[in-house]
């Protein structure tokens, strides 16, 4: 079953930060494992908190470059789109064989 270990997201400048401004490209290192050798891609979907759950953007789908060791880091970029204000990102992953990974929330908020 794969699992996200972490998540550290980081500025175009490459700090780390959870601080992003509408339409900054915001970098994601995300540490994986998966036992079985067989992630094959990467979800991420937005949530504001006045969407009362429902995705604002997403799911992004990312497919992976091929697992070649049981824990592995990945870095994918997205655009954060939206009105300012607080955020909710969900990272998961899926393996060839459909199973899932539990969703990895990551809080950042948004200026104008």
């Amino acid at each position: 079953m794969p699992e996200i270990i972490s998540v550290r997201l980081y500025d175009s400048a490459g700090t780390i930060t959870d601080n992003f401004k509408i339409n900054d490209t915001v970098l994601a290192s995300i540490t994986l494992k998966d036992p079985d050798l067989d992630i094959e891609s990467l979800l991420i979907t937005s949530y504001h908190p006045s969407d009362s759950g429902t995705p604002y953007d997403g799911p992004l789908i990312y497919h992976l470059a091929e697992q070649t060791d049981e824990q592995v880091v990945y870095q994918v970029g997205f655009i954060a789109i939206g009105p300012a204000g607080e955020w909710r990102i969900e990272f998961q992953v899926e393996d060839f064989k459909g199973n899932e990974s539990k969703p990895f929330p990551v809080t950042i908020t948004k200026d104008e």
